[in-house]
């Protein structure tokens, strides 16, 4: 799908604030273009203000609809208790990309070793709701000095909410404050919240000579395990 260390709180006016001011006024079937700042933990909330993330409560896109985000919503980082409600919301997510054509065959989910290394990597955060219970995650790990994005799902019950937005949001505010050169995915190319809603955070396509050959190489492991090659592409956003 797919579509820490201690920190310094970054200043207000770096941390993405130009990636941002480029977000455009896409309709997403799992997110929508607003987001608030309720991020726990001093840091986290840092790395929000300086994001540029503001606490917007509902907003309309170019369609009409409002997506209003739910204020009770806690951006925060996971733990290993909660590996096994992240699997359930990335199972419950799948049957989303299943009806855009993204994926087929039975449901699946990152493995434990997988979220092992989001969390070992201190890029596993979740968004938990006024019960302290896990609906949306995203997760990454560095390499090459870049942080790679494997994973991010929000369940269906809670999509089209701002969500994953602010999920994506904490991952690459993250990322700036660690100094990174940047980050890098790869995605769905024609579901609308996939490749679409990573160029609205700043991301770009890669094919070809661009495309780095570890990146190459996900593409290959993924075709290899049934993805459809011709709708698979990867992304980078530079810091």
């Amino acid at each position: 799908m797919l579509m820490a260390q201690d920190r310094k709180e970054a200043p207000a006016g770096d941390c993405l604030r130009e990636q941002i001011q480029n977000i455009s006024a896409f309709v997403y079937l799992l997110v929508d273009v607003d987001f608030s700042s309720w991020v726990e933990g001093q840091d986290d909330v840092g790395c929000n203000r300086a994001a540029g993330i503001h606490d917007r409560r509902g907003g309309r896109n170019k369609k009409g609809r409002t997506g209003v985000v739910d204020v009770n919503i806690r951006i925060k980082r996971a733990a290993a208790e909660h590996f096994s409600a992240l699997q359930a919301v990335e199972l419950a997510s799948f049957e989303t990309l299943r009806a855009t054509g993204a994926v087929t065959g039975d449901a699946t989910a990152s493995s434990e070793e997988d979220l092992r290394r989001y969390l070992d990597a201190g890029f596993l955060y979740a968004a938990f709701d006024e019960n302290d219970r896990p609906v949306g995650y995203a997760g990454g790990y560095v390499v090459d000095g870049w942080l790679h994005i494997g994973e991010a799902d929000v369940h269906p019950n809670w999509q089209r909410k701002g969500i994953g937005r602010r999920l994506m949001q904490a991952l690459l505010a993250d990322g700036q404050q660690r100094k990174l050169a940047g980050a890098t995915l790869t995605t769905d190319r024609f579901a609308p919240f996939n490749a679409s809603f990573h160029a609205s955070l700043g991301f770009q396509v890669v094919e070809g000579e661009a495309c780095p050959e570890r990146l190459k190489a996900i593409l290959r492991t993924e075709e290899a395990i049934g993805f459809d090659p011709l709708r698979r592409v990867a992304m980078i956003l530079a810091y």
